[in-house]
């Protein structure tokens, strides 16, 4: 666990502070690692063989013993593995986003207004710079 908790500080720097909920779930299925997996009742009887009276006890599995490695990814729950089922490619293509030809024709009627408004702007500018110089030299000339 001390290692655990080391490994988790490198990652995330931060230290783990839900050890508590750990000890309730860690045996739940959702959070055991694949190979962890307990095997279905037929899939016992055929490792015990057909009559149920091997006792061979080196198949099973001490979990307190046992050290293995956390799974990378989390199992998918229920409800994302329907919604997977249920969504196609066409689904998928349809969600990306993809603006109307209007608001493209209206986004570039925008920016050649913005660029006639800047032109327009600076002409102002150079005229009123040219009004002053203009004054500057009719009062010289008094």
């Amino acid at each position: 666990m001390a290692e655990a908790h080391a490994l988790f500080q490198v990652d995330h720097k931060k230290d783990f502070t839900h050890e508590n909920v750990w000890r309730m779930v860690k045996d739940e299925p959702k959070w055991k690692g694949q190979s962890m997996k307990t095997n279905s009742r037929g899939q016992k009887k055929s490792a015990a063989g057909a009559d149920g009276t091997s006792t061979d006890t080196s198949a099973s599995i001490d979990c307190d013993e046992y050290e293995a490695t956390p799974p990378t990814t989390r199992p998918k729950g229920k409800k994302a593995e329907k919604r997977k089922a249920k969504t196609t490619d066409t689904a998928s293509s349809t969600l990306s986003f993809a603006p109307h030809p209007d608001v493209l024709a209206m986004g570039k009627a925008k920016m050649e207004m913005m660029a006639n408004f800047r032109e327009i702007r600076n002409r102002e500018l150079d005229l009123q710079q040219a009004n002053q110089q203009l004054k500057q030299s009719e009062l010289q000339l008094r």
